[in-house]
């Protein structure tokens, strides 16, 4: 997308990515916090949230692939 000069893909994965990643930490900090967990187990959980991030932001990037069919480097390239 980038070399194409399209930055909307980029620009939506990295928002998507960003909010679904801090609703993932201050989810389960308080959910952990709450429940009396140490500080190790809460620090694992709000690390959980780049994970979760993480699959979003792919996600979002292969949805923009599939609906607009640019899988040029999937084909292989034609002989002359």
């Amino acid at each position: 997308f980038q070399g194409n000069g399209d930055m909307v893909p980029t620009a939506l994965s990295q928002v998507g990515e960003q909010t679904v990643r801090i609703l993932t930490i201050l989810f389960l900090s308080y959910l952990f916090m709450k429940q009396g967990y140490s500080l190790y187990v809460v620090g694992s959980g709000a690390m959980f949230g780049a994970i979760t991030g993480s699959i979003v932001s792919g996600l979002i990037l292969f949805m923009f692939i599939w609906i607009r069919k640019q899988w040029k480097w999937i084909q292989p390239k034609k002989e002359p």
